[in-house]
């Protein structure tokens, strides 16, 4: 998460030659969120002064303008791919996407059969943290893929990416579906709906398992996952707060005992150049 979502080729690459120069030259990196094609809806492009804070959604399955090649804008993020693997030996190159294509999922109108839906939390759950009442995707919902499409979905954009050289994704909010489930069977069913396909997705396309599971704590996704072998164990990391760092690692610590059972805990990022940097080095 070194540039949030301004991650571009170039800052990428700046990445991997700091890290060699400092005499860690790295063999995995993924690519995070800021690489996909996304766009607001048009209403809050309009100025909404109920939408203060717009939402993203996925418009296609290909990389935005930062990761086009310059002189050859139909070389998309495969040149980075190239450049990681060829000009600094990385083994791996992973991507970042969402369960549901993007935070606000995939804009209807668009493939795949998306509609609006809104999450809908159970009252324990806002009781506990009422920062859901006014969170963005409660606000403005989410375009969901059609159940019925979401493996042409997966397949599709995997396929695209290990044409690419791709080897994996990281598939995050996977914990959003548990809100969505009214009207399509229920939550259980609308999750394993999407793990199944996503399963089938990934074994078929990165033929090394090539899949991090993130915000996946809820049961739901735990055990309608049958592929994913690799879970981030923790919350964010939280650069500009001080006072996370020591419930980070003492929640992923307790985390792993549990999910290290049937699945390898990954303990998340941090950055290098960071005050609490070592601790978390060293955890």
């Amino acid at each position: 998460d070194a540039f949030y979502q301004e991650v571009t080729q170039e800052g990428v690459e700046a990445g991997l030659k700091s890290l060699a120069a400092g005499g860690t030259p790295p063999k995995f990196v993924i690519i995070d969120d800021g690489w996909q094609s996304v766009e607001r809806d048009a209403t809050v492009e309009a100025g909404d002064e109920k939408k203060e804070s717009p939402i993203f959604r996925l418009t296609g399955i290909k990389e935005n303008e930062k990761f086009k090649k310059k002189d050859d804008p139909n070389v998309g993020i495969k040149n980075i791919v190239k450049i990681a693997k060829e000009k600094h030996g990385l083994k791996y190159v992973y991507v970042w996407h969402a369960i549901t294509g993007y935070w606000g999922g995939v804009r209807p109108g668009e493939e795949y059969g998306s509609v609006m839906k809104y999450p809908n939390m159970s009252k324990g759950v806002v009781e506990n943290d009422p920062t859901w009442k006014t969170d963005v995707m409660t606000l403005q919902g989410l375009g969901l893929v059609s159940p019925k499409k979401v493996y042409k979905f997966y397949n599709e954009l995997h396929s695209y990416l290990a044409d690419a050289g791709v080897d994996g994704v990281k598939v995050d909010v996977q914990c959003v579906l548990e809100t969505l489930g009214g009207g399509l069977g229920g939550r259980v069913e609308l999750t394993r709906q999407f793990h199944q396909a996503l399963d089938s997705s990934v074994a078929k396309n990165f033929p090394d398992n090539g899949c991090i599971a993130c915000m996946s704590h809820n049961t739901d996704a735990l055990y309608c996952s049958k592929q994913a072998a690799v879970i981030r164990a923790s919350d964010d990391f939280y650069p500009r707060d001080p006072v996370s760092h020591t419930i980070h690692i003492a929640s992923v610590a307790y985390n792993s005992v549990f999910l290290g059972e049937f699945m390898q805990p990954d303990w998340d990022m941090f950055h290098s150049v960071h005050p609490a940097a070592e601790y978390h080095a060293s955890a």
